[in-house]
């Protein structure tokens, strides 16, 4: 049986972007995760065998908020690298990045990546 932990609209200010002031000054950024994983051995209130949604914040904080990258793919490759490696139950991984104000003259709520990802498919890369 799989399931799907989430974390859902986690809102941060980072300094990620092409643009120097972007890098500079930062942007607030939104970013959802979600975490597939098997639950057929369920019962079990170990949180090592899932996903520790403190540790999740802590993973962005440290990956997304405290690194500056140009592009968000780099960043969306970084999280998903950090997510196999720190949580050994995470079969698959669904991320979002919005940048919630671009610098661009038109009205836009935001813009980003999307990334979904097996633990196969980003190994054999």
């Amino acid at each position: 049986m799989k399931a799907r932990v989430v974390v859902e609209d986690l809102v941060v200010h980072a300094h990620h972007g092409w643009f120097a002031h972007e890098r500079e000054s930062g942007r607030k950024f939104a970013l959802s995760l979600a975490f597939s994983i098997d639950i057929r051995s369920g019962g079990t209130e170990d949180l090592a065998s899932t996903v520790d949604y403190g540790a999740v914040v802590d993973m962005v904080d440290a990956i997304f908020v405290k690194k500056t990258h140009k592009l968000l793919e780099t960043a969306a490759v970084a999280l998903v690298g950090a997510s196999f490696e720190r949580f050994p139950a995470v079969q698959a991984v669904s991320l979002s990045i919005r940048k919630l104000d671009p610098p661009l003259p038109q009205r836009i709520g935001g813009v980003g990546v999307d990334v979904e990802i097996t633990r196969a498919e980003f190994e054999s890369r």
